[in-house]
């Protein structure tokens, strides 16, 4: 007597990869970037005091964008992970801005007192920077709120990959990336350009909008 065997075979959208690699590496960069903020604006080391100010800023484009990928890749697919990182933005977020605000509230008050020629941009940032103290209690809790958002963040998309995978983890993160610059589309590329596009956009708004000067 013969058996009958039923074989399943389970894969992943590779529809999905290319956006959910570009959301990976969007977080990965305001990560890091938001890491190389913390000496200059948390632990004062004059020599980082610059650097980490743009350094904030590049966290604060590339997080606030990477949500946008997202959605994308959920109308592509509707993965379990994307679920859990629907969660955890905002908490990363939410600690990213805050932390930001505290930081960045000093500098927001030089610009309204050099704006005073100009009433209605003065009110802006002066409302802004909302008496423009130096805050470094509340932004050290900032900070490690933010690091917590953000290490959840990364956990969990690594653990959702491994997952998927197999365990195969960078390995096959290699071949998804060889995979999707292969097969690339024309609304792929658009995509891509345009999102490295609304970041650049967005960090220099932010450059423009709170120049960096050391007080």
């Amino acid at each position: 007597m013969s058996a009958v065997i039923d074989m399943h075979n389970t894969g992943t959208d590779l529809a999905l990869l290319p956006w959910a690699a570009q959301f990976f590496i969007l977080i990965a960069i305001s990560t890091a970037a938001f890491l190389l903020s913390l000496p200059g604006l948390v632990g004062r080391l004059p020599a980082w005091r610059a650097s980490s100010h743009r350094a904030l800023l590049v966290a604060l484009a590339f997080g606030y964008v990477a949500p946008f990928t997202l959605l994308t890749a959920q109308h592509l697919h509707a993965a379990s992970w994307i679920d859990w990182e629907a969660t955890l933005i905002p908490f990363y977020l939410l600690g990213l801005g805050l932390f930001a605000w505290l930081c960045l509230r000093p500098a927001l008050g030089r610009v309204a007192d050099r704006t005073s020629s100009h009433a209605r941009i003065r009110r802006i940032y002066t409302a802004l920077a909302y008496g423009g103290h130096d805050s470094r209690g509340p932004a050290v809790a900032a900070a490690l709120l933010c690091g917590m958002g953000a290490s959840a963040v990364l956990a969990c998309t690594a653990m959702e990959i491994v997952r998927l995978t197999g365990g195969q983890g960078l390995p096959y993160a290699g071949y998804a990336l060889r995979h999707a610059l292969h097969g690339m589309t024309l609304q792929g590329v658009l995509g891509m350009v345009a999102t490295v596009g609304l970041c650049l956009t967005l960090f220099l708004l932010l450059t423009n909008v709170v120049p960096w000067e050391d007080g």
